[in-house]
């Protein structure tokens, strides 16, 4: 009786015990969740806190209108998620939210580097070899190698682009810039041409010009020398006829009686049988020979063959005087010897 009271007892406390040991666990069990509740509720709040922190510098980063500084913050702002992803409380979806942010800075540089490309592109066309404004292709080509330095800087100090694009964005910019300058070379070599050309048929111009003066100026000359030449022979002439016709007197009647007066009486001449009468020769009475030059005289003269003497004529006795008065003859007797 007694051993079937302690079996009871023992069974009691066992029940009791084991009672106890489910409630320990029920009761741990909701603590447990309600400690793990709170845990992730702190997580959450920790999370938000540095997703809107990341956020912040996002909007500013937006805002921000300086080139330079806006590479500035992205590069801050990697820097700061490497230095998160180094602590001990780092959360994944903070680290994907910077990675997401990040992304989204080096966006605004990628489309910025879209931007230029077509900017500088569309001045030209897509029609290169139909461009003839070397001065707009060599501005653009020189806004490509602008660009492309811009581009490298931007890899190398803040990488905001990854190697690949940054290889790809080079070769693009490299064939802009060997077409405009292949067409570049290809007006220049043209501008060469015509201006060779145009040197050629300025050259031509230029020797046709002078020759034709040359002809002129030849023809002038010739003219002149013409005129010059009749203009000696008309005066020869009038001097001619001049000496010719003073001092003389001569007449024809129907007798067939010719008598002519030379102006000098010192010689005589007759024909009797013809009927003719002559008298010339040279008298110192019929002028001066004392070496006076009279007015009335002529100064110089040219005979019929054209030549010229310096000598005096007086027309009233066909004398002739040289330059100082001194007489030298009467042109009648020369004339009629």
């Amino acid at each position: 009786m007694e051993t079937k009271n302690k079996k009871r007892k023992t069974a009691i406390m066992l029940a009791v015990f084991g009672i106890a040991i489910v409630c320990i666990c029920i009761i741990g069990a909701f603590a447990k969740k309600a400690y793990d509740r709170h845990q992730e509720e702190l997580r959450l709040q920790a999370v938000e806190t540095k997703d809107s922190e990341i956020d912040e510098a996002y909007q500013k980063f937006e805002k921000e209108e300086d080139r330079d500084k806006k590479l500035e913050a992205l590069k801050q702002e990697m820097e700061s998620a490497e230095q998160y992803k180094k602590t001990e409380d780092a959360y994944e979806e903070c680290s994907a939210h910077y990675e997401k942010i990040i992304a989204q800075m080096k966006n605004s540089f990628v489309s910025e580097y879209d931007d230029t490309i077509k900017t500088i592109a569309d001045k030209i066309g897509d029609e290169v070899e139909k461009e003839d404004d070397k001065e707009a292709l060599k501005n653009a080509a020189s806004e490509f190698t602008v660009f492309k330095d811009t581009l490298k800087g931007d890899f190398e100090n803040y990488n905001t682009i990854g190697q690949d694009s940054f290889d790809e964005y080079n070769s693009t910019i490299d064939e802009y810039v060997k077409k405009y300058n292949d067409r570049i070379t290809v007006i220049e070599k043209a501008e060469e041409e015509a201006r060779k050309k145009d040197e050629e048929e300025a050259k031509k111009k230029a020797e046709e010009e002078a020759k034709k003066k040359a002809e002129e100026e030849a023809a002038a000359k010739a003219a002149q020398e013409e005129a010059e030449r009749k203009a000696a022979e008309e005066a020869a002439e009038q001097s001619a006829g001049s000496s010719y016709g003073g001092g003389s007197d001569y007449s024809y009647d129907e007798s067939n009686d010719y008598s002519y007066s030379g102006g000098s009486s010192n010689s005589g001449y007759s024909d009797s049988g013809s009927g003719s009468d002559y008298s010339g020769g040279a008298s110192s009475s019929g002028g001066s020979s004392s070496g006076e030059i009279h007015d009335e005289w002529y100064g110089g003269w040219t005979d019929e063959k054209g030549n010229e003497y310096n000598d005096y004529y007086d027309p009233n006795t066909g004398n002739s005087y040289d330059s100082n008065g001194n007489f030298q003859g009467n042109m009648n007797d020369w004339l009629w010897d």
